[in-house]
């Protein structure tokens, strides 16, 4: 093999063991976009849940002035909006709570997801640096091939 084959090898051997190591956090970037979305898509869930139990409050309060305004025969009947009322109220306590927890948990996977970018944008800058320095050896020795230069320097040593 030339000497040319050997560095190419060895730099092709570097490039494809960073690409190596950026795939595990590809994964984790595409991992923590997809708890977002489920994140996103409880929260949307919980959101509507949560407007459907404002209309039944607002229902279950709309009945109870009916029923103060009907008169005395319906007395069981204000019993049952009242325990609907309640039960309303604290069912939209349940999901505004639950929503405000996936607000946070969403805040969390994206930076989570950012801190992962980040990682994966700094392997691909090294990789690219790699390369980088990959071309100008080929480009030095190609001129010292051609005899335009005598020779050059990388990391001390002379070529």
């Amino acid at each position: 093999m030339s000497l040319w084959a050997d560095k190419t090898d060895q730099f092709t051997v570097q490039i494809e063991a960073k690409q190596r190591e950026l795939e595990p956090w590809t994964a984790k970037i595409n991992e923590k976009q997809s708890s977002i979305d489920v994140a996103k898509s409880e929260r949307d869930a919980l959101v509507e849940k949560a407007g459907g139990a404002a209309a039944a409050l607002q229902e279950a309060k709309d009945n109870l002035e009916k029923l103060h305004s009907g008169g005395e025969g319906k007395a069981d009947e204000l019993e049952k909006y009242k325990a609907e009322l309640k039960t309303a109220k604290r069912d939209l306590e349940k999901a505004e709570a639950k929503l405000s927890g996936m607000g946070e948990k969403a805040e969390a996977l994206k930076s989570k997801a950012t801190n992962a970018r980040g990682k994966a944008d700094e392997a691909k800058s090294s990789m690219a640096a790699d390369r980088s320095e990959n071309a100008v050896l080929t480009s030095l020795n190609k001129l010292k091939a051609q005899g335009r230069i005598k020779g050059f320097h990388v990391n001390g040593l002379e070529e």
